[in-house]
């Protein structure tokens, strides 16, 4: 027979149980080993284009910016191979948008085993640059926002980050 003060004993190590269970299952989450996104890495095959970018403030406000007048020349397409063709135009110093040639426009990506984005562009001499996003935003099936690593120059002294918004071609 069990007394009312086993009961109650077996009642507090059941609750206790499942106290512990729960917070196991929940735990805590280091949001830097989270994956930037859960996908499946045919979300980024085919064409993408840059038509526009943001700037995101300290205070948490955003608005359209441009780091040079040729964003709109931004395009990415990523093949299943890994392969990754893009175009990127900068402002020469007659104001025209020419070929920016600092890096070559073939470069390969992959999703690491944190599903991160690793993008690997070459420069003319074959010399490995990581230009990886420091966080992809997937909004929705056909547009994404790439957020990079490093805040231009120009970039107004309260800025907190940029990123350019990819729309599916």
């Amino acid at each position: 027979m069990i007394t009312t003060n086993k009961l109650n004993i077996m009642t507090i190590r059941t609750r206790l149980a499942c106290i512990i269970a729960l917070s196991l299952l929940v735990g805590c989450s280091n949001d830097d080993d989270e994956p930037q996104f859960i996908l499946d890495g045919n979300y980024l095959i085919g064409e993408w284009d840059g038509p526009l970018e943001r700037i995101v403030y300290d205070d948490g406000t955003e608005e359209n910016w441009e780091s040079n007048s040729c964003i709109v020349g931004k395009s990415m397409t990523f093949f299943e191979d890994g392969g990754l063709f893009y175009v990127d135009y900068i402002e020469d110093s007659t104001g025209s948008c020419i070929d920016d040639n600092t890096t070559e426009p073939v470069a390969s990506w992959k999703l690491n085993e944190n599903g991160r984005l690793i993008v690997t562009a070459f420069s003319p001499d074959s010399s490995a640059i990581d230009v990886s996003p420091k966080q992809l935003e997937i909004i929705d099936d056909d547009r994404m926002h790439f957020y990079y690593q490093d805040l231009p120059s120009a970039a107004p002294e309260n800025a907190k980050s940029y990123y350019r918004v990819f729309l599916r071609r």
